[in-house]
Parts: C-alpha cells; sequence; structure tokens
C-alpha cells in the first residue's frame, strides 16, 4: 500500500510538473493586456516582446488585439521600435480619481490618437526604460484648477504630443518632468491658468532640446507662472517659452546648465504691469542668439535678465528690457570673455521714470561690445552702464542718459572704434565721443649738439739719448757647392679605355591606387527609437561651445 502510493504520488508530481511547463510556455507566447488603474473608461495598452506580438488594438475590441480593424502596424514587428508597451490607437481614458501609472524595466510608447485625461486630482506615469509620446497623443489634468502631471523616466524622453495642467478659472497646475538621461521636447507643454500661472520644472540628467514652440506656464488675470530647468549637461531652446501676463506682471524662468546653454528661440517674461524675471546660472559657455528676449514692463517695470557663465558669453540677439516707469536690469558675468553682437535695451517706453542698469562683468577677461547697448528714453533720472574687464574693444554705440557710465579696467587696456555718449539729468544735454580718427604724428624738435671743451696736451718730458755700443763685425763662413742629383725620367703610363656606360631601361610610373570614399557612418544608427530621435535632433545644429569659437 505504502508502494502504491509513492508510485501515484510521483506519477501526480510529474504530471503536475508537465502542466506548469505547458501554462509557461502558452504564458510567454501569448502577448497580454494591461490596464492602466482607475475607475471609469480603462486604457488598455499590450505587452509583448516577441515578434508575433499581435495587433496593437486599433480595430475591433482593441487592446488584447481580436479585433478585425487594421489597428496600424504592429510595434513589436518594426526593428525601429523596441517598446514593451504601447497605447493603443484612438483609446483614451479618463481617470475619475488620482492614478499612479508604474512601469518598471519597461519602455513605453503612446500613440497618436491615445491618451490620459484625468480631470481631477493627480496623474503619475513612471517608466523605467524609454517614454515616447507621440504627436496627437495627449496627458491632461486640467481643471477649474490645474492638477498635478509627474512623468518619471529611466532613460530617454521624447515628446511630440501634448502634456496640460491648465486652470480654466484658477490657478494653473505643476507639471514635473524627472528625466535620468535626455529629453527632446518638440510637442506642447502647459501650464496656464486664468487666475495665475502654474509650474513646469524639468529635471535632466542628460541634454534637454526643447523645439517647441509652446513650452507655457502664463496668466490671464493674474501673474505669470514659473518654469526652472535643471540640466546636468547641455540646454538647447530653440522653441517659445514664456511666462507671460495679460493682466498682471510677467513670471519667472530659471535655468541651472551643467555645460553649455544655446538661447537661439523666443524667451519672454512680458506683463501688463511689470515684466518679470529671468536667471540663467551656467558651468561653461553661453550663447544668446534668440530672436528676442523680451521682459517688459506695458505700464509698470521692466524685468530683470542675469547669466552667470563659468566660461564665454556670446550675445549676437536682440534682448528688450523695457518699461514705462523704470527699465530693467541686463545682468551678464563671464569668468573670460563677453562678446556682444547684438543689441542690449534697457530703456523707457514712458516720459518720465528711472532708466535700467546693464552690467558687462568679464572679472579679468576679454569684453568686446560691436552692437548697440542702449538706457535711452525720452526723459527721466539716469541709469547706469557699468563694464568691467582686462582688455576690451568698444566698436559699437553704448547710450546711457545716466550719471554713471562705469568702465573698470583692470590691468589692460580698451580700444575705441564706435560711440559714446552720456547725458545727465532729466534728459539734459550730452557729450559725444566720436569715432577716433588717428593723432597726426608731432614734428620733433631738433636737440642742439653741445660743443666739447678741448683738452690740454700735457708737455712731454724730453728723454735723454744714450751712446750707440759698437757691435763687432762677424766673419763670413764659406758655403759648399751643392752636388747636382740626376732627375729620372718618367716612363709612359697606358691610358684606360673608357668602360661605355649602359643606358637604363626607363621605369614605368605606377598608376595610383584609387582610394576608395568611405561611407560616412550614420552616429545615431543602431540606437533605440527614442534614443534614435534625440540623436537625430542633436545633429541639426552645432553646440554652444562650436558657436562659440565660431563666432
Amino acid at each position: 500500500m505504502q508502494s502504491y502510493n509513492s508510485i501515484q504520488l510521483r506519477f501526480l508530481t510529474s504530471a503536475v510538473f508537465c502542466l506548469v511547463i505547458f501554462v509557461i510556455s502558452l504564458w510567454v507566447s501569448t502577448p497580454y493586456t494591461y490596464a492602466f488603474e482607475g475607475h471609469g473608461v480603462t486604457l488598455t495598452a499590450i505587452l509583448g516582446t516577441t515578434p508575433s506580438g499581435g495587433d496593437n488594438g486599433g480595430g475591433g475590441d482593441g487592446g488584447n488585439g481580436d479585433g478585425d480593424g487594421d489597428g496600424g502596424e504592429d510595434p513589436n514587428t518594426d526593428p525601429d521600435l523596441d517598446f514593451d508597451l504601447v497605447c493603443p490607437v484612438q483609446e483614451i481614458t479618463t481617470l475619475l480619481n488620482e492614478s499612479n501609472l508604474s512601469y518598471p524595466g519597461k519602455s513605453v510608447l503612446i500613440r497618436s490618437g491615445a491618451g490620459i485625461i484625468s480631470p481631477i486630482g493627480s496623474l503619475r506615469l513612471s517608466v523605467g526604460c524609454d517614454l515616447s509620446i507621440e504627436s496627437g497623443a495627449l496627458l491632461t489634468v486640467n481643471g477649474g484648477t490645474g492638477g498635478f502631471l509627474g512623468i518619471d523616466v529611466g532613460d530617454d524622453l521624447f515628446l511630440n504630443g501634448v502634456l496640460t495642467t491648465n486652470g480654466a478659472t484658477g490657478e494653473g497646475g505643476v507639471m514635473r518632468l524627472d528625466v535620468v538621461d535626455n529629453v527632446v521636447v518638440k510637442g506642447d507643454m502647459s501650464a496656464s491658468g486664468v487666475a495665475r500661472g502654474g509650474t513646469i520644472r524639468v529635471i535632466v540628467g542628460g541634454t534637454l532640446l526643447i523645439d517647441s514652440d509652446s513650452v507655457r506656464a502664463e496668466g490671464q488675470n493674474g501673474q505669470g507662472g514659473t518654469i526652472r530647468l535643471d540640466i546636468t549637461d547641455n540646454l538647447d531652446i530653440r522653441g517659445h517659452l514664456s511666462v507671460d501676463s495679460s493682466q498682471q506682471s510677467g513670471g519667472t524662468i530659471l535655468g541651472d546648465v551643467g555645460k553649455n546653454m544655446i538661447i537661439d528661440g523666443t524667451i519672454s517674461a512680458n506683463g501688463a504691469v511689470n515684466g518679470g524675471n529671468m536667471e540663467f546660472n551656467v558651468g561653461d559657455s553661453v550663447s544668446v542668439r534668440a530672436d528676442s528676449i523680451q521682459l517688459n514692463g506695458t505700464t509698470g517695470n521692466a524685468g530683470q535678465f542675469s547669466v552667470d557663465a563659468q566660461n564665454n558669453v556670446l550675445v549676437p540677439g536682440q534682448v528688450a528690457l523695457r518699461g514705462a516707469r523704470a527699465g530693467g536690469q541686463f545682468n551678464v558675468q563671464a569668468s573670460k570673455t563677453i562678446t556682444v553682437t547684438g543689441s542690449i535695451n534697457t530703456g523707457l517706453t514712458g516720459q518720465t521714470g528711472s532708466h535700467g542698469r546693464v552690467v558687462l562683468d568679464t572679472q579679468k577677461g576679454f569684453l568686446r561690445v560691436s552692437g548697440a547697448v542702449n538706457a535711452a528714453s525720452a526723459s527721466g533720472a539716469g541709469g547706469d552702464i557699468q563694464l568691467r574687464f582686462c582688455t576690451a574693444n568698444l566698436d559699437g554705440s553704448i547710450i546711457t542718459p545716466a550719471p554713471t557710465l562705469q568702465i573698470t579696467c583692470i590691468g589692460g587696456g580698451v580700444q575705441t572704434g564706435g560711440a559714446a555718449a552720456t547725458s545727465n539729468g532729466n534728459g539734459g544735454g550730452s557729450v559725444t565721443t566720436p569715432a577716433s580718427s588717428p593723432a597726426p604724428t608731432p614734428t620733433p624738435t631738433p636737440t642742439p649738439t653741445p660743443t666739447p671743451t678741448p683738452i690740454p696736451a700735457p708737455t712731454p718730458t724730453p728723454t735723454p739719448i744714450p751712446a750707440p755700443t759698437p757691435e763687432p763685425t762677424p766673419t763670413p763662413t764659406p758655403e759648399p757647392a751643392p752636388t747636382p742629383v740626376p732627375s729620372p725620367e718618367p716612363e709612359p703610363q697606358p691610358q684606360p679605355d673608357p668602360t661605355p656606360t649602359p643606358e637604363s631601361a626607363p621605369t614605368p610610373t605606377p598608376e595610383p591606387t584609387p582610394v576608395p570614399t568611405p561611407t560616412p557612418v550614420d552616429p545615431c544608427e543602431g540606437l533605440s527609437y527614442t534614443k534614435k530621435l534625440l540623436c537625430e535632433m542633436q545633429q541639426e545644429v552645432p553646440s554652444a561651445q562650436d558657436i562659440i569659437n565660431g563666432a
């Protein structure tokens, strides 16, 4: 009996083991349907890594791929796509409560037409690897007052869709992106509000490239919001950033950049009352190539723009900090060089008020101004322009209706080829220094040759002449006559016959072997989908350091 039970137990164990292996094999080979957490309509997504991952759920019943619609191409069969989780086309879910969506160790693609809407509360999306949001996809946490939208990405983020936390009647919400590696923004990001602009915070462990025309934290009836960028490597702004306010004062834009920064788009913090503020701390070099940087105050004071760079600063763009009651403040500090080839205008738009302030401080470096630095207005009390450098080349025009034009030179010199103009008081008179002309060479005054004083010749003392001693006459010794030695006659030497020089055959000139033209290597080949998009974007423009070195 005991032996029978043992055999039966072994048989049952083997059967169970085989059944488990069979179930596991089916589980591995079949894609599974994941659902975003939350009540209401469920947004499904296909999870699978095998080439036979199935339909993306665009047709039929969607997420499980059993429908008969075409649904688009299966992302798992595309060699350029390596996403584990794909949100199907044309499926949008509405989350009726706060939700945390977490996909550790996965890469996620949200296709065009898909999206997540959370009308109240907050939405947190955490992805372990890459996240790509296509054009036409959306993640929104809008409401009367904007909510919270947080996205954490363990690798790269490519945003071509829409992210919003807008407030329809109240303040804008909070949007926070925390990405370990690189970020490309080509879509829209908005945290605007009627009562007040919201906050956009972007933390990037690599490079941030903004090529979007709409990154906004604007206020309608209230003050503009805040955009804060914390970037470990490089920051490249080619689009439009705005913290404007149509009724109140402009907001704030802050940037902390570890390496280089390029501003090649338009950034603004304009206000109907006062202009806003912008402040950037940069670990290497800065190029402000923007079409315009605007911190204007329509009825009040202009704003403040500040850059502190550890290397070089190049300003070939247009900077406007103008106000009706007070001009703005433009403050640039750099450890090596500052080059201004564009224009800086901190003047007044009104008839009365105080002027702005411009500070260009290279500490002990080189300063070059070939553009226009202007703090002029129709009237009002003066501001000041301060230039601090070791050596400088001032080729442009520096105009300040201010009591102060302070130029501090530390151990170097100044070359001026343009014009500097100052005026005191309320738009009073001016003192102008035009472009300098070469001064005529002065005629040297001849120095009279001094008349030498003659030195009297000394009187010589006569020396007595000694009496000569007679020398004895030597007796000549007769020389013997030499015996002549007969000269031997040389024997004639036979002349050798010349050896003919053989003519050398001409050496044929070898034809050069053609050097094969190397096929250009695509630096973006073989990268994952998101990394490839980022790589292709970065190949389009030079780095900030290249731009500055080429200037």
